[in-house]
């Protein structure tokens, strides 16, 4: 399974992602994303959907700097400024646990 991910165009702003947990609910294996840029940037997706998407790229694609980060994510960031963003919490056996 590749942990690392880049979105086509933009998920929020961002094209970056890392998988940080695997969990199954009702026989479906679901995987949940966060954005290396900005925790607050996550999403929990199918692994079968991501795996077979036209949006996500497997592995990190290099790409310039000013194309990184989109003005979507600035306008995002500003509106939520206040709003508290869902957590993300990093199960025991994530590859990211580094408790």
């Amino acid at each position: 399974m590749n942990l690392y991910w880049t979105h086509k165009n933009y998920f929020c702003g961002l094209k970056h992602f890392v998988v940080v947990n695997e969990f199954e609910i009702n026989k479906n294996i679901l995987l949940e994303l966060v954005s290396v840029l900005d925790s607050n940037v996550n999403l929990t997706i199918l692994k079968d959907e991501l795996e077979v998407s036209e949006e996500w790229i497997p592995g990190w694609q290099e790409i310039s700097s000013n194309n990184a980060i989109s003005d979507e994510y600035l306008l995002i960031k500003k509106h939520f400024k206040k709003e508290i963003c869902k957590s993300v919490f990093v199960k025991e056996n994530s590859p990211f646990n580094i408790s």
